[in-house]
């Protein structure tokens, strides 16, 4: 039988534990903000505004000092986003695996090599909808009807 300390306790606990989740989320958004922010400071559009010139990929490779703080910064969303996961005690390499996974049935090759049609154009193949089976929780892909 529980007494009300260990229930205090357990309702502190949870509320700290989705404090802490919710923190380290919006920690995630605000470095991977930093990155969008370095990556729009070092890589200049055309005259239009609207792309990204090859010569300026390869002024982002070849340049050291922008290539480190690309590294700096890409290394801490990596840093935070494993923080977020230890908070929501996830295993990351978990989730990949279920994301990959989940990926290869709503696009298999044999339907989508070369093409980039969304998942919904091969639902009717691959019975994953919009909601039915979008969901990495599901290791097995839905029955067909």
């Amino acid at each position: 039988q529980r007494n009300n300390e260990e229930d205090e306790d357990l309702t502190t606990t949870t509320s700290s534990s989705i404090a802490d989740a919710r923190n380290s989320i919006f920690q995630l958004g605000a470095v991977v903000g930093q990155l969008c922010s370095l990556f729009l400071t070092i890589v200049p559009l055309d005259s239009t505004n609207s792309t990204i010139t090859t010569t300026t990929t390869t002024a982002i490779t070849t340049t050291t000092d922008n290539n480190r703080k690309l590294e700096n910064q890409l290394g801490e969303v990596f840093l935070q986003l494993f923080r977020v996961a230890c908070v929501c005690e996830l295993d990351v390499r978990n989730c990949v695996l279920k994301k990959v996974e989940l990926n290869g049935r709503k696009y298999p090759v044999e339907l989508c090599k070369g093409k980039s049609g969304k998942y919904t154009n091969y639902s009717s193949q691959t019975g994953i909808t919009t909601t039915v089976g979008q969901s990495t929780m599901h290791s097995t892909p839905p029955q067909s009807i």
